[in-house]
């Protein structure tokens, strides 16, 4: 009897203290568990959110890397114009500074002729990706547009500084130009899904937007390293995947991708992801790249940088 006596006796006093509590504070915030994730835990995350290609952008790489391949340039065609999109954007960016042809192109069969198959399937691999997934690079601390300006910026630089000589070369490296800061949105991606993004963000801002430190802190690597990543998975031409491992540090590239390598690492570091011009980086670029007999047109990039690059070694 007593027992059940200060069972009850102790059920009441939970009760009444629960009933006397007071209840939350209509504007008090509720502090958020967020889940932690590991590094390798995050890059795992980013590597399964790499989308797959379409039927259109697979069937253009396929032909271009099959040397035995049947297609026939109305098939290609036939193809292209069966995605409004891709053919839209193919006649737009054909027609765009960026290529630099004097006439305009509107037709299919000679813009696949001009451009080969396998810039053709890299550009549709790059419209494909900007169509899929939504551009959200908030973590970043970047409006959508402002990020696709500072991207596209890269791209008339290199187009400026090659279309009058190689135009080829210039043509080639545009789709990769064109996805150089794919990273980021894929990094993004995640960060927003784990919500991370505001950790992310104050972890920049702590470290003066060193974006290479913060994103290594997070994932384990960097955006570049991801778009080497990407586009071996995607299967893009093996000579744009080696240039694209070898942007952080060119000079390291096998010798047929070097000279790739060092205009995809100039651009990267004179527009930057925030649209920071390193300029000590580019200038240094320079220099190795002259001292190792690559030919990366030393005089029209100077001609064409918005910045003095300093070649002598002395004057650093």
């Amino acid at each position: 009897m007593e027992s059940t006596a200060i069972t009850q006796e102790k059920e009441l006093q939970t009760t009444t203290s629960a009933e006397l509590s007071p209840p939350p504070a209509e504007n008090e915030e509720i502090e958020e568990v967020i889940p932690e994730y590991t590094q390798s835990e995050l890059l795992e995350k980013v590597i399964n959110s790499y989308p797959p290609l379409p039927k259109v952008a697979l069937m253009l790489r396929d032909c271009a890397q099959d040397t035995c391949s049947s297609w026939c340039i109305e098939e290609v065609t036939g193809a292209i114009s069966d995605d409004p999109l891709l053919r839209d954007h193919l006649i737009n960016l054909v027609n765009s500074p960026f290529y630099g042809f004097s006439n305009e192109i509107v037709n299919l069969r000679q813009i696949v002729s001009l451009l080969g198959i396998n810039n053709v399937a890299s550009i549709a691999i790059a419209t494909f990706f900007e169509s899929s997934i939504h551009i959200n690079v908030s973590p970043y601390g970047l409006e959508p547009e402002e990020f696709i300006i500072k991207s596209r910026k890269a791209v008339s630089f290199v187009s400026d500084w090659f279309s009058s000589i190689d135009k080829k070369f210039a043509q080639e490296l545009i789709p990769c130009i064109l996805l150089l800061r794919a990273g980021m949105v894929l990094f993004s991606k995640v960060l927003l899904e784990v919500r991370k993004d505001k950790a992310f963000l104050e972890s920049l801002k702590a470290n003066n937007y060193d974006i290479t430190l913060v994103e290594n802190e997070f994932f384990g690597t960097d955006h570049l390293k991801i778009l080497a990543d990407l586009f071996e998975k995607w299967k893009f031409d093996d000579l744009i995947v080696e240039s694209a491992k070898f942007i952080e540090n060119p000079g390291e590239a096998p010798i047929e991708a070097m000279k790739n390598a060092y205009v995809l690492a100039i651009a990267n570091a004179a527009f930057g992801p925030r649209g920071v011009q390193n300029k000590k980086k580019v200038s240094e670029l320079v220099r190795q790249a002259r001292k190792q007999a690559v030919n990366i047109n030393i005089g029209r990039l100077i001609e064409i940088c918005p910045f003095t690059i300093i070649l002598d070694d002395r004057a650093k």
